[in-house]
């Protein structure tokens, strides 16, 4: 129920101002159209699942486990605020938490998982991957991986939000450090039972793809293990950083 009410009071505050003069009609629809898009492109940013981890493979032995948090850009402010908030006009950045896991296969391949908790309100969001290093990385070349993401929100009952990815990610390790960088694109779909506020009419569902590259590194010191990782998803510029167990 208080999610709903949180949603119900964002849409309702996307009808009021000029649109209400004009007495509902298309500006209306328009504009309450506008903030959905807006709060659903700044929420896919944030919640768009993010592997934090270089190209090499695991091994059939190997397991990455680790405490994440990304630092995600919000363009559309009140949108975003009005259903999450923690974002103001001077401070346009949310910090999203959330626990990792990586286990590796055998043939070069790992998956991984994610769960997050949103600060401040009592939904979360989990995602997963697999990742296929083709080239496994030496002394003298480095590793190639392709992966592929998903991610969904979930006890969001107004609304419904998803995220696939496909990545190429590489990487070469020096002594305990281990630069990497990747491209790749990111589709995010999004739609919500709720209506327009006194116009009773449903919202469009929300539909991207957009481009994402990122540079980051993975510093192993023994069984600690820490990775940093800076990606640009379209318009969006975002932080992450992981503290966990590599081996």
């Amino acid at each position: 129920m208080k999610r709903l009410k949180l949603v119900c009071g964002f849409l309702l505050a996307l009808t009021t101002g000029p649109t209400w003069a004009l007495g509902f009609g298309d500006l209306a629809q328009a504009e309450a159209q506008k903030g959905f898009d807006g709060f659903a492109a700044d929420f896919a940013n944030a919640l768009q699942y993010r592997a934090v981890a270089p190209a090499e493979p695991l091994g059939l032995l190997g397991i990455d486990i680790g405490a994440e948090v990304t630092v995600a850009q919000v363009l559309n402010v009140a949108d975003y605020a009005a259903v999450v908030g923690g974002v103001t006009d001077k401070l346009k950045f949310t910090l999203i938490p959330r626990l990792h896991v990586h286990k590796g296969l055998p043939f070069g391949l790992d998956v991984g998982a994610m769960y997050m908790k949103i600060p401040k309100v009592d939904f979360g969001y989990w995602g997963g991957e697999i990742r296929y290093s083709f080239i496994s990385g030496n002394l003298a070349i480095p590793a190639v991986a392709v992966r592929g993401t998903y991610s969904t929100i979930m006890g969001f009952d107004a609304a419904d939000l998803s995220t696939m990815g496909l990545e190429l990610t590489v990487s070469k390790g020096f002594l305990m450090l281990t630069p990497y960088a990747g491209a790749g694109m990111v589709k995010s779909n999004a739609s919500t039972t709720a209506k327009i506020p006194v116009l009773n009419t449903a919202f469009k569902d929300y539909s991207e793809t957009v481009t994402k590259w990122f540079v980051g590194f993975n510093f192993n010191m023994g069984l600690l293990n820490f990775a940093g990782e800076m990606d640009q998803t379209g318009e969006y510029r975002n932080y992450s950083a992981k503290l966990g167990f590599r081996f």
